[in-house]
This record gives C-alpha cells, sequence and structure tokens, in this order.
C-alpha cells in the first residue's frame, strides 16, 4: 500500500472491488489512498434498483450458466448500499458512517457476519487509525438489527463523506497465456467498484493527538505481573529484622518489614524505555519516607515517588528534595509513575491508570539517561539505609 499525504486534512478512498460478471472468481480488494483530492458524489443512476433479496438471488447453478450472475449496486428502504452479484451481497450503512452492517450467502440463506468492526485501519507515524465502523454491540457473535439504531461511530476514526460507483479499472498490466484459457476472456473482468471515501475532522484530529502521546500507542518493553520472580530482579533487604522479605509466602512483590526499613527489588533498565509504572498496595505500611514506591537511579542521584502511608500523602523527590501532595487512600491499591517528557522526569499517580494527578517534576540534564528501576521500600534517597526509629512490622505489595 502506498500513502501519500499532503497539508490539507487527510481524505480517505477505500475501494471494494467485486470480480463476479461470468466469472467463478470473486475478489475484494482493499486500495487505500491518502491525499488531498476532489470527490464528486455518485450519480443517482449508478444505484441499479431498490433492493429485493428474492429477485437478485441467483436461480441457477451459476457455474453451469451464469446469466444473471451480475455485480450491481443497490439501495435499500433504509438508505443502505448493497453490493451484490446473485450469489453473495454485502451491505454498507452510510449513516451515521460508513461499516459492513450485512454479508449474506444468498444460495443457502446464511448470514456470515457476527459482529460490526471497521473497514480497515490504516497506520500513520506508528499511530493506527480505524476507518469507519460502528461502536457499541452489546454481544459480538450475533447481530440483531435493533442494536444498529443505538450504536455510533467513534471519535478519531475516518468518517464517511460520499461514495462513487464506476466498472472496474485495469490496475495492472496482465499478459494473457491463451493457451491456459478456455477463451479469451476480458481484462479487467466485468464487474462494479464501489469506492467509499472519507475525511477525519478537527476533533477527531484532537482524539488523535491525545491518543498518540497515551500509553495507549506506546509498545511495552517490560511487563511484570510478579505471579513468579524474574531472574533479573535482584533483591536489596535490610538486615533489621529476620523476617525482612520481598516475597512473602511464596508471592513475589508481597514485602514483610519494618516500616522505616528498606527492602525494593531492582533491575537495569533499557535506554528507549520513557515510561515507569508500578501498581502499589499499600497494605499495613505506616511510614512516611520509607513508604512503597518506584524509584529510577540515574547516573548521580536517585529520582523517586512513594506513599507517604503514614500521612495518606503522595511524595516526589527530585534528588535533593521532597514535595508532596494529599490524596492516597488507605488500604487501596495505586498506580504511580515516572514518565520522560522531553528534558524533564515527571512523577504522577492515578487509581485507575488513566487520569493522572502530577506530584512533581525535575529537569534532566544532558544524557541523563535512567540506568535501573527499583521498586519497594528505600530510605530518604531511595537508597538502601534503615531509620533508626525501625517500627512495627508491616505488609505491603508490589503488585
Amino acid at each position: 500500500m502506498r500513502f501519500l499525504i499532503n497539508k490539507a486534512k487527510p481524505t480517505l478512498r477505500i475501494s471494494m472491488v467485486y470480480k463476479t460478471k461470468k466469472s467463478n472468481t470473486l475478489i475484494l480488494v482493499l486500495i487505500f489512498f491518502l491525499n488531498a483530492v476532489r470527490i464528486l458524489p455518485a450519480n443517482s443512476q449508478d444505484v441499479h434498483d431498490i433492493y429485493s433479496e428474492e429477485s437478485v438471488r441467483l436461480k441457477t447453478d451459476w457455474l453451469i450458466n451464469p446469466a444473471g450472475a451480475e455485480a450491481q449496486v443497490y439501495v435499500d428502504n433504509k438508505k443502505n448500499l448493497i453490493l451484490s452479484n446473485g450469489l453473495i451481497s454485502r451491505t454498507f450503512s452510510i449513516t451515521p458512517d460508513v461499516a459492513t452492517i450485512g454479508f449474506k450467502n444468498l444460495i443457502t440463506g446464511e448470514s456470515i457476519l457476527r459482529s460490526v468492526r471497521p473497514e480497515a485501519s490504516v497506520t500513520i507515524d506508528g499511530n493506527a487509525i480505524e476507518v469507519g465502523g460502528l461502536y457499541g454491540q452489546p454481544i459480538q457473535n450475533y447481530l440483531l438489527s435493533d442494536w444498529l439504531t443505538k450504536m455510533n461511530p467513534q471519535s478519531g476514526n475516518f468518517h464517511y463523506r460520499n461514495y462513487s460507483i464506476s466498472p472496474i479499472k485495469e490496475r495492472f498490466a496482465w499478459q494473457k497465456r491463451l493457451d491456459w484459457m478456455p477463451k479469451d476472456l476480458p481484462w479487467p473482468p466485468p464487474g462494479k467498484e464501489l469506492t467509499f471515501h472519507y475525511q477525519i475532522g478537527d476533533e477527531d484530529l484532537n482524539t488523535l493527538f491525545k491518543r498518540s502521546i497515551s500509553d495507549e500507542m506506546r509498545t511495552p518493553l517490560i511487563v511484570d505481573d510478579f505471579k513468579t520472580l524474574d531472574k533479573k530482579w535482584v533483591i536489596v533487604k535490610s538486615k533489621a529484622h529476620e523476617r525482612t522479605s520481598f516475597i512473602n509466602e511464596g508471592k513475589p512483590g508481597e514485602i514483610m518489614a519494618l516500616a522505616n526499613t528498606f527492602v525494593y527489588a531492582q533491575q537495569g533498565v533499557p535506554i528507549s524505555a520513557k515510561v515507569f509504572i508500578a501498581k502499589i498496595n499499600p497494605g499495613t505500611d505506616k511510614s512516611k519516607n520509607f513508604g512503597p514506591g518506584l524509584a529510577l537511579a540515574l547516573k548521580d542521584r536517585i529520582v523517586k515517588i512513594n506513599l507517604q502511608t503514614a500521612d495518606n500523602r503522595f511524595a516526589f523527590f527530585d534528588g535533593s528534595k521532597t514535595t508532596s501532595e494529599a490524596g492516597m487512600v488507605p488500604g487501596k491499591s495505586v498506580f504511580l509513575r515516572l514518565e520522560i517528557i522531553d528534558d524533564m522526569l515527571v512523577g504522577s499517580y492515578a487509581y485507575n491508570e488513566k487520569d493522572w494527578i502530577e506530584i512533581g517534576r525535575t529537569s534532566l540534564k544532558s544524557a541523563e539517561n535512567p540506568l535501573a528501576i527499583r521498586v519497594g521500600k528505600t530510605d530518604w534517597v531511595g537508597e538502601s539505609s534503615d531509620h533508626p526509629e525501625t517500627g512495627e512490622m508491616i505488609r505491603c505489595q508490589i503488585e
């Protein structure tokens, strides 16, 4: 596929070609052009007739007598478009957006379609953009026509503009081998080309921009649910109590330790890593600077974000000073996040891994990349030392 785009809003052309007339081959072709083009609406004579399945359905064996097996475009009483050759039919809604809402074997009467999906997907600058489609089907293994009135387009997609109909065009030269053919067949084969034209609006572009800078469009480098302890993790723990551990009762990530002591897991990180997220359950922890959290070891400092469970706050340490914000919910799992944005390292939290609330940020020097990640309980500066007042035994969990 070849993609062309200029400064105008992207317009998408999808051709769906059925090769049908006097042929035993059915071809579905998707062709995409991204360009700014002038598009004319379809002429009314392009639409063959009001669709009637009984009159369109081929009554003879088409391999013996293909008369009548010709591709045409029809419209039904709901203004849907139907592309059919007497053997199969494909139904497209065009309001409120283009979507395939019917695909039927006319010979057996069997419906082939179970679920409505986008018509296509294109990728631009690494961002996948869906084309058309209707969303909100409550059950995906069968489709009821009553559901269609409650289904809607999705913001951020290419949306229907208009359509055109034409005979199938020659897309490449074909060197015929007549000695292989029962007779000289026409090229291109007879048939109809139904072309939908799409465009993207300002609201869709805004949605795509938000999506492009979200985690949804990122490629995960490391994912660890701590079902087992990966050998890449190195456990670092205090000797203040013999029961201090990062694995408790066989559960990796479950920390048992004195409140104001350290115990964490550490591993190196890829240089391409830009976002670090840990889900942490505070459990019974009651500490302040030693609360469970996430830390990044840089060349000359540690930057960390952690729970101040004694005060129900979140703390951000930039390597020299700590700032904190209220908002921690006791006993509830929370996502902590450190993210490199341009030349800044930003710390934030969220209870739904979506609506992030910033706690603090620090500037990064040139080539100041994270060398290692630490999850668990560290000291004031993200290192491994204990407070003189070690406190009582607690449990918390890196989930």
